[in-house]
């Protein structure tokens, strides 16, 4: 499993939105800023993130982004899972997956489900609340 650069990205913003929320809404371009994320790549990721309902945005002056929850309420998980499609460490445990002709006498499947279930685990029990956190 590698995160792309539209997941990372993903959750910085809604960090950024978070640590600067006053209830208004953020301009693409101030996010860009204290982000260093490009505005063209920010017109790619912040449609998804508001056609998922993370983020709602108003066009025009006044207008930008804010988030439509409180940062405990985003699971990285779930924000991974809609930017990436899959978290699954192999193919044949990804949603959807053709059968695999070696799941009977696969050695390897028993290590790999459970590495999928403790990357789901992990995940889905930290936040956007908790990125906040400053690390020691």
């Amino acid at each position: 499993m590698l995160i792309s650069t539209r997941g990372r990205y993903a959750l910085r913003v809604l960090i950024d939105l978070a640590e600067h929320s006053d209830g208004g809404f953020t301009a693409m371009k101030e996010i860009a800023a204290r982000q260093r994320i490009s505005l063209k790549y920010l017109e790619k990721i912040l449609p998804l993130l508001v056609s998922e309902r993370l983020i709602e945005g108003v066009h025009g002056k006044g207008g930008g982004y804010r988030l439509t929850k409180e940062p405990e309420d985003y699971k990285v998980r779930d924000i991974l899972l809609i930017t990436e499609g899959t978290l699954a460490p192999v193919a044949c445990l990804e949603c959807g997956a053709a059968p695999c002709d070696h799941i009977a006498d696969c050695r390897t499947i028993p290590m790999w489900r459970e590495l999928d279930r403790r990357i789901n685990d992990y995940l889905g029990s930290v936040t956007i609340a908790d990125l906040m956190k400053k690390s020691d």
